[in-house]
């Protein structure tokens, strides 16, 4: 199993400098946290190992409130111009997205979010 928050895959690829945020809508809060990988860390290399908190329990705490059940699988999706994938939940707007940009892994549990993150880097 994968565990978001003890498993040694993000200290051993990503810096410890990152970036937590919240971002606030009329739906809600949304959290999101943007990560750089450690030098000789690429998208590509990562890829394989980052598809495994698809299978996390854990996602559900990333989120701010509950996000109700998940519903269906991962898909891959398009947002912000960028290709990512996504979970989403039963309740409306909760959806985990994560993908690439510029170099950064970005994780948020709405789309707002995650296009918001995509215009601030």
């Amino acid at each position: 199993k994968f565990n978001l928050a003890e498993d040694r895959f993000w200290v051993d690829n990503f810096s410890p400098d990152f970036n937590y945020f919240v971002f606030k809508e009329k739906n809600g809060f949304w959290s999101g946290i943007v990560l750089r990988p450690k030098e000789g860390k690429s998208p590509i290399l990562l890829k394989k190992d980052l598809l495994k908190i698809e299978g996390s329990k854990d996602l559900e705490k990333f989120f701010i409130t509950s996000p109700g059940f998940r519903e269906g699988e991962f898909s891959d999706f398009l947002l912000s111009g960028q290709s990512v994938r996504d979970l989403k939940f039963s309740r409306m707007t909760s959806v985990f997205v994560y993908g690439w940009y510029k170099g950064n892994l970005i994780m948020t549990t709405s789309e707002r979010a995650f296009g918001e993150a995509v215009n601030r880097l």
